[in-house]
């Protein structure tokens, strides 16, 4: 293994959040929702421009917070209303966003309604309904909801952030939830060089399987789906075999 990869490895065995998730597993999106709220409050001390750039982005452009806003901003979780219990809530004078996380499951067949009567009783002028999901969402959701991100592009945005900034513990931390969201499927680790070699190598081995086919002069079964240009299927005495 080359010292990168073992870096790597090694970052990722030290990795707290994934250390401590394998014992928090039944209350997954509890856990994904606190792990992120840290961050945004890190953020919101430390990196004020990042934070509201963040927020910005999850708002789907709505909220303009300034790095003036940062510091008023409140962010918690589990807040009690009538209307039930936001997953995380950041509010201000001028701010109230409902941000609803959703990992595994989908909304409650009424819940982001009851969130919509929410944000209609407030007065502050800033308010949002955000839903944060890993996976696509029905239409209909969408349609009640002002911002709707999954969680892949949320790496994405934090992976740019972790370029920008040199506090080390900012650094760290945004490192340690990419790595928690990669190595849980949620997120996307950015293609490389690789790639390309990658994708020659498979050409040319689906060229070479072709051939060893064809040399052994049995019958071959043409492809009739996507996926079986990706191998050769082929008779051996009337059985049909997939390389």
């Amino acid at each position: 293994m080359s010292p990168a990869k073992e870096g790597l490895e090694e970052a990722r065995n030290n990795n707290l959040l994934l250390a401590l998730h394998k014992y928090a597993h039944q209350q997954d999106e509890n856990f994904t929702t606190e792990a992120f709220v840290h961050l945004l409050r890190h953020l919101r001390s430390f990196e004020p421009g990042i934070a509201c750039f963040l927020l910005d982005f999850l708002s789907g452009g709505q909220l303009r917070v300034t790095a003036e806003d940062c510091s008023e901003l409140e962010i918690s979780t589990q807040n009690s209303f009538m209307e039930g219990r936001p997953d995380i809530l950041v509010a201000s004078p001028a701010h109230f966003v409902i941000i609803e996380v959703k990992v595994e499951s989908e909304p409650g067949w009424d819940q982001l309604d009851r969130y919509r009567e929410l944000l209609a009783t407030r007065a502050e002028p800033h308010k949002c309904l955000v839903l944060l999901s890993r996976y696509p969402v029905d239409p209909q959701d969408r349609k009640k909801v002002d911002s709707w991100i999954q969680w892949h592009r949320v790496a994405r945005v934090l992976a740019q952030a972790f370029e920008q900034t040199y506090e080390s513990t900012s650094k760290f931390l945004i490192d340690q939830f990419v790595q928690f969201l990669t190595e849980r499927g949620m997120a996307m680790e950015k293609v490389g060089w690789e790639l390309t070699r990658g994708i020659q190598s498979m050409l040319s081995l689906m060229e070479m399987v072709g051939e060893a086919v064809r040399a052994a002069r049995v019958r071959e079964k043409p492809p009739t789906a996507g996926i079986e240009f990706n191998g050769r299927y082929f008779f051996v005495d009337e059985t049909l075999c997939w390389s």
